[in-house]
């Protein structure tokens, strides 16, 4: 299913360039049904598998792009697609400029701007990643000198010595690479992006900075992917039911808990979870 999934992908972005370029008139893969995807299991890490997955992967010539992953949440594509002019490093308030994403077709690359303006954004970048970055421009800027060149703005961050890209697939093999020499639990690269989602969640920043910082469409997106979440909507729920509680004690009959649902009405006085509930 994986690989007809992915022939099918192929064949409808050749066809789609054919009829960009007037050579179809259409696009007959619109009328084909490619197999369901089966929703992958999300995994996710806790703060010290990420500190010890970062530790392990400092030795890794990829290191600096698994860290922007990590400490960004941003997509693998997202990620190969930074150029030096999409970084705002300075010290104050460094940032990510999310322009472009890279992907490779055969031995094509292409590169794609975000497909909503959520998705176009900026991204804040934590200062220890920030001084990591500006040490990689510093290795880069040595690198092309040596070669007889300038770096410039238009360069990929995440650029192979020769400047070129390394190939998505491989990038996530030497994630899963260190990964198990690290001998940590196995998760998918791209659930570095859901771990980075879930430790924001659980720091208790709110949900709408997450999902722009994502670049989510919007909120019920975020909430639909980390459904594991849901439980905290009740949290709101209970914070009601203890302020109505307390209403009750202070009101007695006047209490808005007791008058909707008086004996009689087949059902009880007040919320069943009430320690004080008057039985029939």
């Amino acid at each position: 299913m994986t690989t007809t999934r992915y022939l099918y992908r192929i064949m409808h972005r050749v066809l789609d360039d054919a009829v960009r370029k007037g050579k179809l008139a259409r696009n007959i893969a619109d009328l084909a049904d490619p197999p369901m995807a089966k929703k992958a299991e999300t995994e996710v890490w806790d703060m010290p598998e990420l500190d010890q997955f970062l530790t392990a992967a400092a030795s890794s010539d990829y290191y600096e792009l698994l860290a922007t992953m990590a400490l960004t949440g941003v997509r693998r594509g997202e990620a190969l697609g930074i150029k030096w002019s999409d970084l705002d490093l300075n010290k104050a308030a460094p940032s990510l400029y999310i322009r472009r994403s890279a992907y490779k077709l055969g031995k094509e690359w292409r590169f794609e701007e975000p497909k909503t303006k959520r998705s176009r954004r900026v991204v804040a970048l934590p200062l220890s990643l920030a001084m990591l970055l500006r040490h990689l421009r510093e290795k880069q800027e040595a690198n092309a000198e040596w070669y007889g060149r300038e770096l410039s703005g238009d360069d990929f961050v995440f650029a192979v010595g020769d400047g070129t890209l390394s190939d998505p697939r491989y990038v996530s093999k030497i994630f899963r690479h260190i990964v198990q020499r690290a001998g940590l639990k196995r998760i998918r690269l791209h659930d570095l992006r859901h771990t980075y989602a879930t430790l924001q969640r659980k720091a208790g920043q709110p949900i709408e900075v997450i999902s722009r910082v994502l670049g989510h469409a919007s909120e019920v997106v975020t909430l639909t992917i980390y459904n594991h979440w849901e439980g905290e909507l009740r949290a709101a729920a209970d914070t009601m039911d203890l302020m109505l509680e307390k209403e009750f004690h202070n009101e007695g009959e006047k209490s808005f808990v007791r008058n909707p649902l008086e004996k009689g009405n087949g059902g009880e006085c007040r919320p069943c979870r009430s320690r004080t509930c008057d039985p029939d």
